[in-house]
Protein backbone atom coordinates (compact mmCIF):
# COMPACT_ATOMS: atom_id res chain seq x y z
CA UNK A 1 0.00 0.00 0.00
CA UNK A 2 3.21 2.41 1.26
CA UNK A 3 4.24 1.98 -2.25
CA UNK A 4 1.38 2.85 -4.43
CA UNK A 5 1.40 6.51 -4.73
CA UNK A 6 -1.50 6.01 -7.35
CA UNK A 7 -3.68 3.98 -5.48
CA UNK A 8 -2.73 6.71 -2.28
CA UNK A 9 -3.66 9.92 -4.53
CA UNK A 10 -7.14 7.90 -5.83
CA UNK A 11 -8.12 7.06 -2.21
CA UNK A 12 -7.74 10.96 -1.32
CA UNK A 13 -9.75 11.72 -5.22
CA UNK A 14 -12.55 9.09 -3.56
CA UNK A 15 -12.81 10.98 -0.23
CA UNK A 16 -12.39 14.36 -1.79
CA UNK A 17 -15.48 13.54 -4.16
CA UNK A 18 -17.92 12.27 -2.00
CA UNK A 19 -17.04 15.04 0.28
CA UNK A 20 -17.66 17.75 -1.89
CA UNK A 21 -20.79 15.91 -3.46
CA UNK A 22 -22.29 16.41 0.58
CA UNK A 23 -21.18 19.67 0.87
CA UNK A 24 -21.85 20.82 -2.86
CA UNK A 25 -25.81 20.39 -1.93
CA UNK A 26 -25.46 22.73 1.23
CA UNK A 27 -23.61 25.32 -0.74
CA UNK A 28 -26.14 25.02 -3.77
CA UNK A 29 -29.44 25.03 -1.91
CA UNK A 30 -27.61 28.14 0.49
CA UNK A 31 -27.32 29.90 -2.80
CA UNK A 32 -30.63 29.39 -3.89
CA UNK A 33 -32.21 30.28 -0.58
CA UNK A 34 -29.77 33.76 -0.83
CA UNK A 35 -27.92 32.69 2.62
CA UNK A 36 -24.32 33.96 2.56
CA UNK A 37 -21.81 31.53 2.00
CA UNK A 38 -18.33 32.46 4.08
CA UNK A 39 -16.38 29.69 3.29
CA UNK A 40 -16.68 26.21 1.15
CA UNK A 41 -14.09 24.06 2.72
CA UNK A 42 -12.62 20.39 1.55
CA UNK A 43 -10.85 18.91 4.72
CA UNK A 44 -9.98 19.97 8.04
CA UNK A 45 -6.89 21.84 9.74
CA UNK A 46 -3.97 23.81 7.90
CA UNK A 47 -5.28 25.37 4.41
CA UNK A 48 -3.36 24.46 1.73
CA UNK A 49 -4.93 26.48 -0.88
CA UNK A 50 -8.17 28.94 -0.87
CA UNK A 51 -9.16 31.65 -3.10
CA UNK A 52 -11.93 34.35 -2.61
CA UNK A 53 -14.51 35.17 -4.85
CA UNK A 54 -14.52 39.17 -4.07
CA UNK A 55 -18.38 39.26 -6.40
CA UNK A 56 -20.25 36.90 -3.72
CA UNK A 57 -17.58 36.70 -0.41
CA UNK A 58 -17.17 33.15 -0.68
CA UNK A 59 -13.42 31.55 0.23
CA UNK A 60 -12.80 28.47 -1.06
CA UNK A 61 -10.32 26.03 0.70
CA UNK A 62 -9.02 23.01 0.74
CA UNK A 63 -7.15 22.25 4.09
CA UNK A 64 -4.89 18.96 5.07
CA UNK A 65 -6.72 16.58 6.58
CA UNK A 66 -9.24 15.14 3.30
CA UNK A 67 -11.77 13.35 6.27
CA UNK A 68 -14.50 15.99 6.17
CA UNK A 69 -15.44 19.57 4.78
CA UNK A 70 -17.98 21.67 5.62
CA UNK A 71 -20.22 25.16 4.22
CA UNK A 72 -19.88 28.36 6.91
CA UNK A 73 -22.63 30.26 5.91
CA UNK A 74 -23.64 33.62 7.61
CA UNK A 75 -25.33 33.36 11.05
CA UNK A 76 -25.35 29.48 11.16
CA UNK A 77 -23.65 29.57 14.29
CA UNK A 78 -24.37 31.64 16.69
CA UNK A 79 -21.48 32.59 19.31
CA UNK A 80 -22.39 32.99 23.10
CA UNK A 81 -23.45 37.05 23.42
CA UNK A 82 -23.78 38.03 19.62
CA UNK A 83 -27.02 39.25 17.78
CA UNK A 84 -28.73 38.10 15.10
CA UNK A 85 -28.77 40.63 12.13
CA UNK A 86 -32.55 41.06 11.66
CA UNK A 87 -31.79 43.05 8.81
CA UNK A 88 -29.69 41.54 7.12
CA UNK A 89 -31.72 39.03 4.17
CA UNK A 90 -28.58 37.03 3.85
CA UNK A 91 -28.27 35.85 7.09
CA UNK A 92 -29.38 32.22 7.62
CA UNK A 93 -31.47 32.52 11.03
CA UNK A 94 -33.74 35.17 8.86
CA UNK A 95 -34.65 32.44 6.78
CA UNK A 96 -38.15 30.14 7.65
CA UNK A 97 -37.45 27.29 8.88
CA UNK A 98 -38.75 25.02 5.65
CA UNK A 99 -35.64 27.39 3.44
CA UNK A 100 -33.39 26.35 6.73
CA UNK A 101 -34.79 22.45 6.44
CA UNK A 102 -33.85 22.65 2.54
CA UNK A 103 -29.94 23.66 2.80
CA UNK A 104 -29.19 21.01 5.27
CA UNK A 105 -31.23 18.63 3.84
CA UNK A 106 -29.56 19.24 0.35
CA UNK A 107 -26.16 17.59 1.47
CA UNK A 108 -27.19 14.23 2.22
CA UNK A 109 -29.98 14.27 -0.69
CA UNK A 110 -26.43 14.96 -3.22
CA UNK A 111 -25.32 12.09 -2.03
CA UNK A 112 -28.60 10.09 -2.72
CA UNK A 113 -28.12 11.60 -6.12
CA UNK A 114 -24.86 10.89 -6.95
CA UNK A 115 -24.97 7.21 -5.61
CA UNK A 116 -27.98 6.53 -8.06
CA UNK A 117 -26.81 8.11 -11.01
CA UNK A 118 -23.05 5.82 -10.21
CA UNK A 119 -25.50 2.67 -9.86
CA UNK A 120 -27.18 2.99 -13.03
CA UNK A 121 -23.95 4.25 -14.71
CA UNK A 122 -22.42 1.00 -13.46
CA UNK A 123 -25.07 -1.01 -14.39
CA UNK A 124 -25.07 0.17 -18.23
CA UNK A 125 -21.10 0.02 -18.57
CA UNK A 126 -20.06 -3.15 -16.45
CA UNK A 127 -23.33 -4.49 -15.19
CA UNK A 128 -25.04 -4.63 -12.02
CA UNK A 129 -22.63 -4.81 -8.80
CA UNK A 130 -22.92 -7.19 -6.34
CA UNK A 131 -21.23 -8.00 -2.80
CA UNK A 132 -20.71 -11.62 -2.32
CA UNK A 133 -19.07 -13.80 0.48
CA UNK A 134 -16.20 -16.06 -0.70
CA UNK A 135 -16.46 -19.56 0.26
CA UNK A 136 -13.73 -18.73 3.13
CA UNK A 137 -13.95 -20.83 6.35
CA UNK A 138 -14.28 -18.81 9.53
CA UNK A 139 -14.83 -20.32 12.84
CA UNK A 140 -15.25 -23.80 13.36
CA UNK A 141 -17.12 -25.61 16.13
CA UNK A 142 -15.63 -28.40 18.50
CA UNK A 143 -16.15 -32.01 17.26
CA UNK A 144 -17.85 -31.11 14.11
CA UNK A 145 -17.38 -32.78 10.73
CA UNK A 146 -15.28 -29.93 9.86
CA UNK A 147 -12.67 -30.39 12.61
CA UNK A 148 -12.79 -34.42 11.65
CA UNK A 149 -11.54 -33.77 8.09
CA UNK A 150 -9.19 -30.92 9.49
CA UNK A 151 -10.41 -27.79 8.11
CA UNK A 152 -8.81 -24.88 9.22
CA UNK A 153 -9.93 -21.23 9.54
CA UNK A 154 -8.93 -19.45 6.51
CA UNK A 155 -9.50 -22.55 4.07
CA UNK A 156 -11.07 -21.54 0.75
CA UNK A 157 -14.15 -24.59 -0.01
CA UNK A 158 -13.86 -25.04 -4.33
CA UNK A 159 -16.09 -27.73 -4.24
CA UNK A 160 -19.34 -29.94 -2.79
CA UNK A 161 -20.15 -33.09 -4.10
CA UNK A 162 -18.31 -32.33 -6.88
CA UNK A 163 -20.05 -29.00 -8.04
CA UNK A 164 -17.96 -25.84 -7.41
CA UNK A 165 -18.56 -22.93 -5.38
CA UNK A 166 -17.93 -19.17 -5.59
CA UNK A 167 -20.26 -18.08 -2.97
CA UNK A 168 -20.55 -18.91 0.61
CA UNK A 169 -24.30 -18.60 0.48
CA UNK A 170 -24.86 -20.96 -2.50
CA UNK A 171 -22.14 -23.23 -0.74
CA UNK A 172 -24.35 -23.17 2.43
CA UNK A 173 -27.44 -23.88 0.51
CA UNK A 174 -25.77 -27.06 -1.24
CA UNK A 175 -24.05 -28.16 2.23
CA UNK A 176 -27.85 -28.27 3.59
CA UNK A 177 -29.32 -30.04 1.26
CA UNK A 178 -27.50 -33.26 2.67
CA UNK A 179 -28.30 -33.72 6.19
CA UNK A 180 -27.34 -37.06 7.77
CA UNK A 181 -25.00 -37.71 4.44
CA UNK A 182 -21.56 -38.47 3.55
CA UNK A 183 -20.25 -35.74 1.16
CA UNK A 184 -17.46 -34.92 -0.58
CA UNK A 185 -15.97 -31.20 0.08
CA UNK A 186 -12.66 -30.38 -1.51
CA UNK A 187 -10.92 -27.02 -0.37
CA UNK A 188 -7.32 -25.26 -0.81
CA UNK A 189 -4.89 -23.93 1.73
CA UNK A 190 -1.90 -22.27 1.02
CA UNK A 191 -2.21 -22.84 -2.97
CA UNK A 192 -2.50 -26.44 -2.52
CA UNK A 193 -5.80 -28.57 -2.51
CA UNK A 194 -6.90 -31.16 -0.18
CA UNK A 195 -10.34 -33.34 -0.41
CA UNK A 196 -12.14 -35.08 2.47
CA UNK A 197 -15.39 -37.23 2.88
CA UNK A 198 -17.43 -36.47 5.81
CA UNK A 199 -21.35 -37.07 6.98
CA UNK A 200 -22.64 -33.87 7.90
CA UNK A 201 -24.54 -33.16 11.14
CA UNK A 202 -28.15 -32.52 10.80
CA UNK A 203 -30.79 -30.00 12.66
CA UNK A 204 -34.20 -29.99 12.44
CA UNK A 205 -36.09 -26.06 11.66
CA UNK A 206 -39.35 -26.08 12.15
CA UNK A 207 -41.43 -24.78 8.88
CA UNK A 208 -44.06 -21.59 9.77
CA UNK A 209 -46.89 -20.08 7.85
CA UNK A 210 -44.25 -17.53 6.18
CA UNK A 211 -42.12 -20.06 4.41
CA UNK A 212 -42.16 -20.10 0.89
CA UNK A 213 -42.39 -23.60 -1.10
CA UNK A 214 -39.45 -22.00 -3.00
CA UNK A 215 -37.56 -21.39 0.27
CA UNK A 216 -37.97 -25.18 0.95
CA UNK A 217 -36.95 -26.62 -2.78
CA UNK A 218 -34.32 -29.20 -2.77
CA UNK A 219 -34.50 -29.80 1.19
CA UNK A 220 -35.68 -32.62 2.84
CA UNK A 221 -39.16 -32.00 4.41
CA UNK A 222 -40.17 -34.30 7.52
CA UNK A 223 -43.32 -34.49 9.76
CA UNK A 224 -43.05 -34.64 13.48
CA UNK A 225 -46.56 -34.63 15.67
CA UNK A 226 -48.29 -32.94 13.04
CA UNK A 227 -45.89 -30.57 12.33
CA UNK A 228 -43.21 -30.25 9.05
CA UNK A 229 -39.66 -29.47 9.68
CA UNK A 230 -36.99 -28.75 7.57
CA UNK A 231 -33.88 -31.29 7.70
CA UNK A 232 -30.94 -29.52 7.01
CA UNK A 233 -26.98 -30.64 6.82
CA UNK A 234 -24.42 -28.82 8.95
CA UNK A 235 -20.50 -29.09 8.63
CA UNK A 236 -19.55 -26.90 11.45
CA UNK A 237 -18.34 -24.02 10.78
CA UNK A 238 -18.98 -20.32 10.60
CA UNK A 239 -17.99 -18.92 6.77
CA UNK A 240 -15.62 -15.97 7.38
CA UNK A 241 -17.41 -12.81 7.38
CA UNK A 242 -14.95 -10.36 6.51
CA UNK A 243 -14.27 -12.29 2.99
CA UNK A 244 -16.18 -9.63 0.85
CA UNK A 245 -15.55 -9.49 -2.95
CA UNK A 246 -17.59 -8.32 -5.61
CA UNK A 247 -18.78 -9.13 -9.02
CA UNK A 248 -20.66 -8.13 -11.83
CA UNK A 249 -23.63 -9.31 -13.66
CA UNK A 250 -25.41 -7.97 -17.43
CA UNK A 251 -28.79 -7.11 -17.17
CA UNK A 252 -31.65 -5.74 -18.95
CA UNK A 253 -31.78 -2.01 -19.01
CA UNK A 254 -34.93 -2.04 -17.13
CA UNK A 255 -33.48 -4.51 -14.36
CA UNK A 256 -30.27 -1.75 -14.44
CA UNK A 257 -33.01 0.66 -12.88
CA UNK A 258 -34.53 -1.71 -10.46
CA UNK A 259 -31.55 -2.77 -9.06
CA UNK A 260 -30.18 0.80 -8.55
CA UNK A 261 -33.14 1.70 -6.11
CA UNK A 262 -33.09 -1.68 -4.88
CA UNK A 263 -29.53 -1.35 -3.27
CA UNK A 264 -30.19 2.39 -2.38
CA UNK A 265 -32.51 0.84 -0.30
CA UNK A 266 -31.01 -2.04 1.16
CA UNK A 267 -27.50 -0.07 2.42
CA UNK A 268 -29.86 2.69 3.76
CA UNK A 269 -31.63 0.20 6.36
CA UNK A 270 -29.01 -1.72 6.61
CA UNK A 271 -27.29 -0.05 9.65
CA UNK A 272 -30.57 -0.16 11.67
CA UNK A 273 -31.29 -4.02 9.89
CA UNK A 274 -27.22 -4.40 11.90
CA UNK A 275 -28.94 -2.78 15.08
CA UNK A 276 -32.40 -4.67 14.98
CA UNK A 277 -30.09 -8.09 14.87
CA UNK A 278 -27.86 -6.58 17.89
CA UNK A 279 -30.94 -6.14 19.78
CA UNK A 280 -32.47 -9.51 19.04
CA UNK A 281 -29.64 -11.04 19.40
CA UNK A 282 -29.00 -12.66 16.67
CA UNK A 283 -25.19 -11.10 15.94
CA UNK A 284 -23.11 -9.53 18.94
CA UNK A 285 -22.45 -6.45 19.62
CA UNK A 286 -18.50 -7.03 19.32
CA UNK A 287 -18.69 -8.25 16.24
CA UNK A 288 -20.55 -5.26 14.64
CA UNK A 289 -17.89 -3.24 16.27
CA UNK A 290 -15.31 -4.64 14.83
CA UNK A 291 -16.69 -4.95 11.67
CA UNK A 292 -17.30 -1.34 11.25
CA UNK A 293 -14.67 1.31 10.29
CA UNK A 294 -13.38 4.86 10.70
CA UNK A 295 -12.28 6.48 7.94
CA UNK A 296 -8.74 4.73 7.32
CA UNK A 297 -10.85 1.67 7.13
CA UNK A 298 -12.90 3.58 4.61
CA UNK A 299 -9.74 4.18 2.85
CA UNK A 300 -8.24 1.31 2.93
CA UNK A 301 -11.35 -0.41 1.39
CA UNK A 302 -11.38 2.50 -1.35
CA UNK A 303 -7.63 1.24 -1.99
CA UNK A 304 -8.43 -2.47 -2.28
CA UNK A 305 -11.38 -1.79 -4.80
CA UNK A 306 -9.33 0.49 -6.62
CA UNK A 307 -6.97 -2.79 -6.82
CA UNK A 308 -9.93 -4.70 -8.35
CA UNK A 309 -10.68 -2.32 -11.46
CA UNK A 310 -12.43 0.97 -11.78
CA UNK A 311 -16.21 -0.62 -12.12
CA UNK A 312 -15.49 -2.25 -8.32
CA UNK A 313 -14.03 1.63 -7.16
CA UNK A 314 -16.93 3.13 -9.10
CA UNK A 315 -19.58 0.79 -7.33
CA UNK A 316 -18.04 1.49 -3.93
CA UNK A 317 -18.47 4.87 -4.32
CA UNK A 318 -21.93 4.34 -5.11
CA UNK A 319 -22.41 2.81 -1.53
CA UNK A 320 -20.39 4.54 0.30
CA UNK A 321 -22.58 7.74 -1.09
CA UNK A 322 -25.43 6.22 0.40
CA UNK A 323 -23.84 5.16 3.80
CA UNK A 324 -22.88 8.87 4.40
CA UNK A 325 -26.42 10.27 3.33
CA UNK A 326 -28.15 7.96 5.74
CA UNK A 327 -26.02 8.46 8.50
CA UNK A 328 -25.63 12.34 8.38
CA UNK A 329 -29.44 12.03 8.44
CA UNK A 330 -29.17 10.11 12.05
CA UNK A 331 -31.00 12.91 14.38
CA UNK A 332 -27.92 12.76 16.51
CA UNK A 333 -26.41 16.15 17.63
CA UNK A 334 -24.21 17.63 15.11
CA UNK A 335 -25.41 15.99 12.13
CA UNK A 336 -28.23 16.83 9.77
CA UNK A 337 -30.82 14.80 10.72
CA UNK A 338 -30.76 16.27 14.34
CA UNK A 339 -31.11 20.05 12.49
CA UNK A 340 -33.67 18.91 10.62
CA UNK A 341 -35.62 17.14 13.46
CA UNK A 342 -35.38 20.11 15.42
CA UNK A 343 -36.51 22.93 12.96
CA UNK A 344 -39.34 20.01 12.76
CA UNK A 345 -40.74 20.05 16.20
CA UNK A 346 -39.75 24.21 15.86
CA UNK A 347 -42.29 23.93 12.95
CA UNK A 348 -45.15 21.94 15.19
CA UNK A 349 -45.09 24.06 18.58
CA UNK A 350 -44.41 27.57 16.60
CA UNK A 351 -41.45 28.57 18.28
CA UNK A 352 -37.56 28.42 17.53
CA UNK A 353 -35.08 27.18 20.01
CA UNK A 354 -32.77 29.16 21.94
CA UNK A 355 -29.48 28.85 18.85
CA UNK A 356 -26.50 29.37 21.49
CA UNK A 357 -28.32 26.67 23.53
CA UNK A 358 -28.71 24.51 20.32
CA UNK A 359 -25.27 25.34 19.23
CA UNK A 360 -23.86 24.15 22.28
CA UNK A 361 -25.78 20.65 21.97
CA UNK A 362 -24.34 19.94 18.82
CA UNK A 363 -21.15 21.06 19.43
CA UNK A 364 -21.35 18.49 22.26
CA UNK A 365 -22.42 15.84 19.51
CA UNK A 366 -19.60 16.71 17.61
CA UNK A 367 -16.96 16.12 20.35
CA UNK A 368 -19.14 13.02 20.98
CA UNK A 369 -18.31 11.41 17.18
CA UNK A 370 -14.97 12.49 17.10
CA UNK A 371 -14.13 10.24 20.18
CA UNK A 372 -15.84 7.85 18.39
CA UNK A 373 -13.92 8.38 15.30
CA UNK A 374 -10.71 8.48 16.72
CA UNK A 375 -11.83 4.89 18.12
CA UNK A 376 -12.60 3.38 15.20
CA UNK A 377 -9.35 4.76 14.03
CA UNK A 378 -7.30 2.93 15.98
CA UNK A 379 -9.13 -0.21 15.46
CA UNK A 380 -8.93 0.84 11.54
CA UNK A 381 -4.71 1.20 11.89
CA UNK A 382 -4.68 -2.05 14.42
CA UNK A 383 -6.49 -4.30 11.33
CA UNK A 384 -3.75 -2.22 9.06
CA UNK A 385 -0.45 -3.71 11.20
CA UNK A 386 -2.59 -7.11 10.95
CA UNK A 387 -2.54 -7.12 7.51
CA UNK A 388 -6.21 -7.97 7.89
CA UNK A 389 -8.16 -7.03 4.09
CA UNK A 390 -11.95 -6.05 3.67
CA UNK A 391 -12.11 -7.67 0.18
CA UNK A 392 -10.51 -10.37 -0.78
Amino acid sequence: MIGNILGIIVVFLCFGFIIFIHELGHFLMARKVGVKVLEFCLGFGPKLWSKKDEKTGTLYAIRAFPFGGFVAMEGEEIKEGEKVNTDDPTNFQNKTRWEKMQVIAAGPLMNYISAILIFIFVGFAFGVGEMYLKPKVGKILENSPASKIGLQEGDFITSINGTKVTDAMDMIDLIHKYPAKTIDVTYTRDGKEFSASVETMTREIPIDDNVKDKDTEGLNIIEKDGKKYIQIGLLGFQPDTKSLDIRFKRVSAGAVFTDCFDKTWKFTVSPFVAIAMICKGQVKSKEVIEGSSGPVGIGQMFFEMYNKGFPALLFFIAIINVLIGVFNLIPFPALDGSKIVTLGIAQIIGKDFDPEKENMVHTIGFVILLIAVVFFTYNDIVRLIKGISFFK
